[in-house]
Order: structure tokens, then sequence, then C-alpha cells
């Protein structure tokens, strides 16, 4: 993903899914800043998991540490880029739907057999 993100500096809009690729948003400010300085407009949906932790308190902090890396002064104050997390127990992994705000892809959000029923966001309103 890099190789192609070296050749395309100039790009100004990025609609990107992925999935079973672990970025958090200390990687993609890396990414973004080293490779695609010019972007304004970003839109992303990625499925991934996070290692189990035992007790649904102790995942919950893991979202948590996962999210706030979407925090930053550089996702918040200089790009207003808001992210959004579901995310449930399945086969012993958290997994996770991450998805840029306003949500701006086809098709459903999570498919119907998934269960990732709870959700967190670097949106205040949301």
């Amino acid at each position: 993903m890099i190789n192609l993100f070296q050749l395309l500096p100039n790009i100004s809009h990025l609609k990107v899914e992925i999935f079973f690729i672990e970025l958090d948003g200390n990687q993609w400010e890396e990414i973004i800043v080293n490779y695609l300085p010019q972007l304004k407009v970003f839109q992303m949906k990625m499925y991934t998991y996070l290692c189990l932790s035992t007790g649904n308190q102790r995942n919950e902090e893991k979202i948590d540490q996962y999210l706030a890396t979407y925090r930053t002064p550089f996702w918040i104050e200089h790009h207003q880029w808001f992210i959004r997390c579901h995310w449930g127990l399945w086969m012993g992994n958290i997994r996770m739907c991450v998805y840029s705000l306003p949500y701006k892809f086809d098709g459903h959000l999570i498919y119907e057999n998934e269960l990732l029923d709870q959700t967190k966001s670097t949106c205040p309103d949301v």
C-alpha cells in the first residue's frame, strides 16, 4: 500500500476499504504526512481484529486505546476527521469495523451475520 501511495503524492481525495490489516490512527497519520501531503478528504472503512482480553472492561479499554490514536490534534483539530468503531467478540478476538464519518460507502455498514453490537466514536456529537 505504501508503494502505491508513494506514486500518488498529489491526491487530495482518498476513499479506501481495507480488510484485516490493522492500522491505527498513528500509522494512518504517518502514511498521510509522509506520502499524501495534499490529502483533504479521507474516507476509510476497515475491518480488523484486536487480541481479546479477559473481561469486557479490559476489552473496552483496548477499544478506547485504539480510538485514542484517532483523537490527536492531527485528526481532530487539523483535519476534523472523525472515526467510529463498531466492535464485538468473535472467535476469541475483538472484531472491529472502523470507518470515517460521515459514512460514504455503498451497501450495508456491517454484514448481517456479524455481532458487532457495541460502538464508539471520536466525534463528540455522535
